[in-house]
């Protein structure tokens, strides 16, 4: 029974994303509490869990996140990152674009 409510909620997140343009995050909060409401939990432990689960995980990698994020703008804004597209897509050369794009990433 589980399963089939995880397998629904997995199928909800595709479908609120790709069907509807939902953010996924907003996707994902959404499918979270779809699990917790159709396995039974009362509403205010699912609140509690989703709050937890999402905060520790925030907790967890959002200083990653920001400062990637940061550093993505300054390159942007600098000018660095379109250099470096330009070296690696010279030294790769133009045939390999996905070795080149990852590269770049």
């Amino acid at each position: 029974m589980l399963f089939a409510v995880i397998a629904l909620s997995v199928v909800l997140v595709v479908v609120l994303t790709a069907v509807f343009k939902v953010h996924p995050f907003l996707s994902l909060l959404l499918g979270a509490f779809f699990v917790g409401i159709a396995s039974g939990m009362p509403l205010l432990a699912v609140v509690e869990n989703v709050n937890d689960g999402f905060g520790g995980l925030m907790k967890g990698i959002g200083i990653v996140i920001v400062a990637g994020t940061i550093i993505g703008v300054i390159l942007e804004k600098s000018g660095a990152a379109y250099r470096m597209a330009e070296v690696v897509l010279r030294l790769i050369g133009e045939k390999r674009p996905q070795l080149a794009m990852s590269i770049i990433g």
